[in-house]
């Protein structure tokens, strides 16, 4: 590990190699200039690798995209719970220099996805970045818990053009405003979380309107309740390049929100998607959103979300009026809401519609647990109306009984059981090829479930995604977590269907107890079994790894670094937890392998198309 006057200094050699350096007292950087052009790849592309050593201790990664120029993709690993840990400031200071040069000079960055954990540190570096930079055409920041809470960092004073020590809305809505209306190649925009005042949330709006090319907004509803009255409405009538537009309510903004924006939604003829989270629809947004059911004829996918599933309604609105404008309509061709707007008949006269109508492909139904009792009547209603392919109930959560699997509603489980319906799991889950994405939970002393869990994944060959959660309790015996552990790791290596893998472990052991030390060891002697068969893997593209003890990562991250070297297959691996300085490495080196693979597979897609890939 580099550290001091050892750190990675990325520059350019004449012949186009890169070399390492010593970085100047004062953080200076001179990173190579943008070699990319309409057919030709920058040379950065083939040294991803030595950028993302540095770039690693800012939870950052760069990727090519699937793209015909070998673009690239500035990426977080901070989307999972995951505690990096920093080989002093400067490592860290390090990456995000690297950060803001990278950004300010290269042009094929076209993807850009800023956490929250660097923006609150750096904001003012990031949106000077940002200003600078009018090539991208994808801008995600996670605006979540506090940010703008830190100063600048002394490091990054020789920046001359920037006068405040923090970063302030203002700071925030002028680096929008320039991007906005400078980037001609900005086509998405997610900034869902980022709430904004009265000038801040105007200034924004009107330099949306002054925008010709974006196509995809995420946005927080106080956006649209802070900026001047129908202003948000005035944008939405008169755009015409927006084609993907989602609303993020919090408890000020979710009244007001829709019904401000409503008359614009109303007639915009270009946005095709509308995704709204937890938006109230009391008496007066009901009836507008029935009008734009009926009325509006652009409008092919229409979302209502509330998470948790609870419809935040006023108790007497009625919603039964959405049923004709719905039923009526002839353009919407994926709808989805939350079951309590209707009563369970309404439903059934609903799903009737749905059969018959040609241009609704899927109706997405999200139910609260507390609901879930209506289930069996809806199953019945929609194999009975012939619905049942286009509709989808959410997960089956499986306890006491397997009765509802067969229901092509769905296509994800959730088991959790225990008793006489482990014998028949194996067999029933067989039987019902629409299930493709299954979560387990799976006590590690139960080799009973454990066998017939074994049993289905070894069999499958239409499972896609397989999620297993496995826990441990004080009277688990060792040789009954032993034997659980190799029919669920041999399954594993005979299955040739799952294509994304999730593991949870959460053992609970005591390392100063001699007799559970020993197995401790023994359960990380069998989490590198598991992690040998991934990295052998010819099928599993997807990996999640999630523990509660760091000894428990670090067995799976050390084997796995060693095994994945041969290995083409694996896209993502993807870890939560706390990592320690030997562990972070090992990770790193993991996702280095899989940034490979997914370089291999970018180009092999662009030779098909007859591009040449030799740059």
């Amino acid at each position: 590990m580099m550290t001091g006057q050892d750190s990675v200094n990325l520059t350019m050699a004449e012949c186009g190699d890169w070399t390492r350096g010593i970085f100047t007292a004062e953080h200076s950087f001179q990173c190579p200039p943008c070699t990319a052009t309409l057919d030709k790849t920058c040379l950065i592309v083939d040294h991803l690798s030595t950028l993302n050593d540095v770039l690693f201790y800012a939870e950052l990664e760069l990727r090519e995209l699937p793209t015909p120029n070998g673009n690239v993709s500035l990426t977080s690993l901070a989307d999972e719970d995951l505690c990096m840990p920093h080989d002093g400031e400067g490592t860290f200071k390090q990456a995000v220099a690297l950060v803001h040069q990278l950004l300010k000079t290269h042009s094929c960055i076209h993807h850009v996805y800023i956490h929250r954990g660097l923006f609150i540190t750096h904001a003012p570096l990031i949106c000077d970045a940002l200003k600078r930079n009018l090539s991208t055409k994808v801008l995600n920041i996670d605006f979540r818990k506090t940010i703008f809470s830190r100063d600048l960092d002394s490091e990054f004073d020789y920046l001359k053009h920037l006068d405040e020590s923090e970063c302030s809305h203002s700071e925030l809505s002028s680096a929008f405003s320039i991007i906005l209306r400078g980037c001609s190649s900005l086509t998405t925009l997610e900034v869902g979380e980022l709430q904004m005042k009265r000038k801040t949330a105007t200034a924004f709006v009107a330099a949306l309107k002054e925008n010709l090319t974006l196509k995809e907004l995420s946005i927080h509803g106080s956006v649209i309740c802070e900026a001047e009255r129908d202003q948000f409405a005035q944008y939405l009538s008169h755009n015409v390049s927006l084609t993907t537009l989602s609303v993020t309510a919090d408890d000020v903004s979710k009244r007001n929100c829709f019904i401000w924006m409503a008359e614009g939604l109303l007639v915009n003829s270009t946005i095709r998607n509308v995704r709204l989270n937890n938006v109230l629809f009391d008496e007066d947004n009901a009836m507008m959103a029935a009008r734009i059911f009926a009325e509006n004829d652009a409008i092919r996918i229409f979302n209502v979300v509330y998470l948790p599933y609870t419809l935040s309604l006023a108790p007497s609105t009625d919603h039964g009026f959405w049923l004709v404008p719905l039923s009526n309509n002839e353009t919407l061709e994926e709808l989805g809401l939350p079951f309590s707007i209707w009563s369970s008949l309404q439903w059934v006269d609903f799903f009737s519609v749905v059969a018959k109508k040609q241009n609704l492909k899927k109706l997405t139904v999200a139910l609260h647990a507390t609901d879930h009792h209506y289930l069996p009547e809806l199953c019945a209603a929609l194999r009975e109306t012939g619905a049942e392919d286009k509709v989808s109930l959410g997960t089956y959560f499986v306890y006491n009984n397997l009765n509802l699997v067969h229901s092509r509603a769905f296509s994800d489980v959730d088991v959790f059981c225990f008793g006489s319906i482990v014998g028949r799991l194996s067999h029933v889950l067989r039987a019902f090829t629409h299930v493709t994405s299954i979560r387990f939970g799976l006590r590690m002393g139960d080799v009973s479930l454990a066998s017939a869990i074994a049993a289905y994944v070894e069999a499958t060959t239409s499972l896609r995604k397989l999620r297993l959660s496995l826990y441990t309790d004080e009277d688990d015996q060792l040789q009954h977590m032993k034997a659980a552990w190799t029919v669920i790791v041999e399954s594993l290596s005979r299955n040739t269907s799952v294509i994304e893998l999730g593991l949870s472990v959460d053992f609970d052991f005591d390392d100063s107890d001699d007799e559970d030390h020993v197995t401790c060891t023994t359960m990380q002697e069998h989490i590198e079994s598991l992690a040998r068969v991934i990295g052998k893997s010819r099928n599993v593209r997807r990996f999640h790894f999630r523990a509660e003890h760091l000894s428990e990562t670090a067995a799976f991250l050390r084997r796995l670094s060693e095994d994945i070297a041969d290995n083409c297959t694996v896209l993502q691996v993807v870890v939560s937890g706390v990592l320690d300085q030997k562990v972070a490495l090992d990770y790193r080196n993991i996702r280095d392998k899989a940034s490979r693979n997914c370089g291999l597979l970018t180009r092999a897609v662009q030779f098909a198309r007859g591009r040449a890939v030799d740059r």
